[in-house]
């Protein structure tokens, strides 16, 4: 059944995400539109991070002062990729800029792999703080592990 208790949360939620969804869309929607400016590994420091401000989270830091704090450390490094970027294939021509963008790809295949491996997000590996954890070996019976097995 439907609790409208939850509804404002929801509600608060939604437009929180949208107007993340929002922000991204428009960065990305200026570097690709306006500056031509094909940097596809964007989204994939997007995601970086997301992850290190989740790093910063766990380790006791506000989500927030994390996100402030890594912030200029991720233009940076966004400004150093594509920097090094344009050096080596956007001033050479049209046929190395098709180069680049699959060393853009390339990096964006690599941030992705890194950040799953370190999560190792396998079956039952993802979980919250605190949450039982259980092993079912047949759908009639689960056992309860103890956080100590985990």
């Amino acid at each position: 059944m439907l609790s409208f208790e939850l509804l404002p949360d929801a509600i608060a939620v939604g437009i929180l995400v949208g107007c993340f969804y929002a922000a991204v869309s428009i960065g990305l929607s200026i570097a690709f539109g306006l500056l031509d400016v094909p940097h596809i590994a964007h989204p994939a420091f997007l995601v970086l991070g997301s992850y290190a401000t989740y790093v910063l989270g766990g380790a006791g830091c506000d989500p927030l002062v994390a996100g402030l704090a890594l912030m200029p450390l991720f233009f940076v490094l966004g400004v150093a990729v594509y920097g090094f970027y344009y050096e080596a294939f956007e001033r050479r021509g049209s046929e190395a800029g098709v180069h680049g963008l699959a060393f853009l790809f390339g990096v964006a295949v690599i941030v992705e792999t890194d950040i799953l491996h370190r999560r190792s997000l396998g079956p039952g590996r993802l979980r919250s703080r605190g949450a039982r954890r259980f092993r079912c070996d047949a759908p009639q019976r689960c056992i309860e592990e103890s956080p100590a097995d985990c």
